[in-house]
């Protein structure tokens, strides 16, 4: 009898230091969530131009939190809560690069690893010309595109 009692004992105080812990009363306390720093380097390249010199203007994005390069290309984005951020870089007539899903830790600063923005191809089609069985064209894109659908319909 005085072992059951003993055992009784035992696991009710076993599962009382349980439940306080779980409480927090007596458990460790959760870490707050602290803020910090996200920074890197982009590049710009141009067509027959490996590198442009002047690197500033350059938006980082993580989710809505902004920084802009500086003529050297470096940026920072400060007061990043813990979390995962998408992160997107752009500048007019440039592709835009992206890092999608990165966990930022939090208290302290991410390095973000180098982004290289490319220059948009810049072309103009002045004319279009379209051969077929029974004709040729060329000429009016506009026209050409009625003249199409007309043969199609």
């Amino acid at each position: 009898m005085n072992l059951k009692l003993s055992l009784f004992v035992l696991f009710f105080a076993a599962d009382l230091a349980l439940f306080i812990g779980c409480e927090g009363r007596q458990g460790v306390a959760a870490p707050e969530t602290t803020a910090g720093s996200m920074k890197g380097k982009v590049f710009l390249a141009q067509e027959n131009t490996p590198f442009v010199q002047d690197r500033s203007g350059v938006i980082a994005d993580a989710n809505g939190m902004q920084g802009i390069s500086t003529i050297d290309g470096s940026w920072e984005i400060s007061d990043i809560k813990t979390g995962i951020y998408h992160l997107t870089f752009s500048k007019q007539g440039y592709c835009t690069a992206e890092i999608n899903n990165y966990i930022f830790a939090g208290n302290g600063i991410a390095n973000i690893p180098p982004i290289t923005l490319v220059q948009k191809p810049s072309f103009q089609i002045a004319s279009i010309e379209a051969f077929s069985n029974e004709t040729e064209y060329s000429g009016d894109i506009e026209q050409l595109y009625h003249r199409i659908r007309h043969n199609f319909q």
